[in-house]
């Protein structure tokens, strides 16, 4: 038979579920365990009050119809006053308050009315089977595991890349003032100096590049410019024409005025 006693248990148990201090009460504080809202929600849910007629949202009324309203848990009390609301939602009209109570305790009591801790459970469903079967990987995450599945760690992430260094990647050998490595320079030629040649085997083959010297450069850009003379213009031969030739002009001239 359900008694007070069994509640409070099961009370006490749901209010102190989580917590790692004692929660039933001490020489100093004998007000007892309290329960907030939260684990009053827990309480529901674990023990089956919450069906399809009562909601989570009618649970979280009464919790705040029952508590004072400057404090944010309930005591044992105010919960028996809760479950009084719970058991008319239930029951209706069809049993009497004290009785509907007694039933609701009673299935409360009877469902084991203890807090129930939830975790991670294990599936194997095709979607993640996908991801967490290191036998299906591909490209370079396939060689972080080995063939039984363990991780190979920083050995597993070397992607052995030729340009993972910043030595491997700038040419950090003596060159001349003009960035030119000194190990391309021809033997003999003087400092400063390179010639550049290409096979002609290729299949852009060029001429050969050769390149000046600075005191080269140098030397003609100051070399003084030759004058520039513009050109004579050409001789026009005169015509010249014969005394009679000019004398019948003139006559035919006048004749032209007359």
């Amino acid at each position: 038979m359900a008694t007070v006693e069994d509640l409070y248990m099961t009370f006490g148990s749901f209010c102190q579920f989580g917590s790692s201090r004692n929660l039933s009460g001490s020489m100093t504080d004998i007000s007892g365990p309290t329960m907030d809202g939260s684990k009053w929600a827990k309480f529901c849910r674990d023990t089956g009050i919450i069906d399809k007629h009562i909601t989570t949202t009618d649970i979280d009324i009464w919790f705040n119809k029952v508590k004072a309203k400057t404090v944010r848990k309930i005591d044992f009390e105010q919960f028996q006053a809760a479950l009084h609301l719970v058991a008319a939602k239930r029951y209706g009209s069809s049993k009497p308050p004290t009785e509907a109570y007694n039933l609701l305790v009673r299935s409360i009591l009877n469902s084991g009315a203890r807090p129930v801790a939830t975790g991670t459970i294990t599936t194997s469903d095709s979607v993640t089977q996908r991801l967490t079967d290191h036998t299906h990987y591909t490209g370079t995450h396939k060689n972080r595991f080995d063939e039984a599945g363990q991780g190979l760690g920083l050995a597993g992430r070397d992607t052995h890349s030729r340009t993972n260094e910043l030595s491997k990647i700038v040419n950090r050998k003596e060159a001349d003032i003009r960035g030119v490595p000194l190990a391309a320079s021809p033997i003999g030629s003087p400092r400063g100096s390179v010639t550049m040649s290409y096979s002609p085997k290729s299949k852009r083959a060029h001429a050969a590049v050769t390149t000046m010297s600075t005191e080269a450069l140098d030397a003609e850009a100051n070399r003084p410019k030759k004058a520039v003379t513009s050109q004579a213009p050409r001789t026009v031969k005169p015509i010249v024409k014969s005394s009679e030739t000019l004398l019948n002009t003139t006559v035919c001239h006048k004749s032209a005025w007359k």
